[in-house]
């Protein structure tokens, strides 16, 4: 061969050996017939050999593409029958995708985002893990596939983070306990959401409530990470001091729908006196080398489909 061939072009020189005519294959491919022109001149140049030549009965393949062309198509059809389950499948055979999310997250929304990904992937194992301190540097060591949480200082290059939706910190307390100002829920005890590296060693919340100078009582908070066991304590408690639990906006319906309806929804930015309505971002973490790829881009989808309320 005078140069090296274009393989791009060998499935429009197996065309041409098929139907005899530029203008064929041309119309098959949605081009012009001068473009097919051009591409059989690079076959031609490539192969060092004139592959068709004009007859009244159409384009007849010459000694060289007698003998070759069936090698070319066998070759071919075995290398896009691999590509093509490359593509579809994804790769899913033996896959293990490791999804870390915040543990109420988990209890509210896990047996419907598991049903939906085994659903759409039968072959792939999927494992819903607790969000961790150190998530963001499991997604960069490949431990962890994806993480859905609040925004975090990442320094990573390897962990991609991007906002997913805007939320908001409520009180949530029984239906009963309805006030018309906001300083009569000061009384609650708080039972706070365990959120390793975000609401442990910092305090967003009441960073948040001191810049828009809303009280808050923070003498008793207490951590959990089961949302079914929060919901005993909020409702057995008749003390002086009642419980309420903090639930973000994007699980109060999840809540109500799963816990307990009997609930009252408080979120201080917006009731009574105050009216500042305040954000707090939900990021989407995975590894920067998952994106583009269709497999992955598909599992990002149940996700955000699954937990953003704006899809609700």
């Amino acid at each position: 061969m005078a140069k090296k061939v274009d393989y791009n072009l060998l499935h429009v020189y197996l065309l041409i050996h098929k139907h005899r005519s530029l203008s064929l294959v041309a119309k098959q491919l949605g081009c012009t017939d001068s473009a097919v022109s051009k591409m059989l001149s690079k076959l031609r140049e490539g192969f060092n050999d004139q592959l068709f030549v004009r007859h009244t009965s159409g384009l007849e393949p010459t000694a060289l593409t007698e003998w070759l062309a069936p090698k070319i198509e066998i070759k071919l059809t075995a290398l896009d029958a691999v590509i093509d389950e490359a593509i579809e499948n994804a790769f899913e055979t033996e896959r293990h995708v490791v999804i870390s999310l915040l543990p109420v997250d988990i209890s509210l929304f896990g047996s419907v985002l598991y049903s939906q990904l085994s659903q759409f992937f039968p072959d792939v194992k999927f494992s819903l893990v607790s969000w961790a301190e150190n998530t963001p540097d499991k997604i960069a060591s490949k431990e962890v596939d994806f993480a859905v949480g609040p925004s975090l200082d990442n320094n990573s290059k390897l962990c991609y983070q991007t906002v997913m939706f805007d939320t908001s910190y409520n009180l949530v307390v029984p239906e009963k306990d309805i006030y018309t100002s906001w300083h009569d829920y000061l009384k609650y005890r708080l039972l706070r959401q365990l959120v390793p590296g975000w609401n442990i060693a910092k305090r967003p919340i009441t960073e948040m409530l001191d810049k828009q100078k809303i009280p808050y009582y923070v003498d008793d908070l207490t951590d959990f990470d089961d949302i079914s066991y929060a919901n005993n304590i909020m409702l057995a408690n008749k003390g002086d001091l009642p419980y309420g639990i903090g639930l973000f906006s994007h699980q109060i319906d999840k809540f109500k729908q799963n816990i307990n309806s009997n609930v009252y929804i408080v979120n201080p930015s917006t009731f009574g006196e105050f009216k500042i309505q305040s954000k707090i971002e939900f990021c989407l973490y995975e590894y920067v080398g998952n994106r583009g790829n269709y497999f992955y881009d598909q599992v990002k989808s149940i996700l955000q489909n699954t937990l953003n309320p704006k899809n609700k």
